[in-house]
């Protein structure tokens, strides 16, 4: 999606470089200031380099909330529908790559928004997701 790419584009405008870590439930971001492009003195090769690479993994995020919303038809599904379908395992992993960045994008809903963590929760797209969804 535009936003990720738009998010390194405007990283690298000012000056702030977005690190990507792997770790055992995802990846973890650390966002450096200019105070770290100031002390630590990158050119702007460099720079250029580390934009691309943020933008590969941000699309990559992308990519997989695009397929999410593939998933989904008019009613509501569980995440363990969801899960096997795409044929995935580790509901931690599956969660924070999938289902909260559509979430924190609103582009999916809980059913059962005062109970998260309810064994019954199910998620539906919003309008938004509907919207999106036609378009890829």
């Amino acid at each position: 999606m535009e936003g990720f790419i738009k998010t390194g584009e405007i990283c690298f405008t000012n000056s702030i470089l977005l690190e990507f870590e792997n770790i055992s439930e995802g990846f973890q971001v650390t966002a450096y200031g200019d105070e770290f492009f100031n002390d630590a003195e990158i050119e702007e090769e460099e720079q250029q380099e580390m934009v691309q690479v943020n933008t590969q993994v941000n699309t990559q995020v992308s990519t997989q909330v695009e397929n999410l919303l593939l998933k989904f038809n008019e009613g509501s599904i569980s995440v363990d529908e969801i899960q096997k379908l795409f044929g995935l395992k580790e509901r931690r992993t599956f969660a924070r790559n999938y289902i909260q960045p559509a979430l924190k994008l609103g582009l999916i809903e809980m059913t059962i928004p005062d109970k998260p963590n309810s064994r019954l929760q199910k998620y539906r797209l919003t309008e938004k997701g509907k919207e999106l969804k036609n378009k890829i």
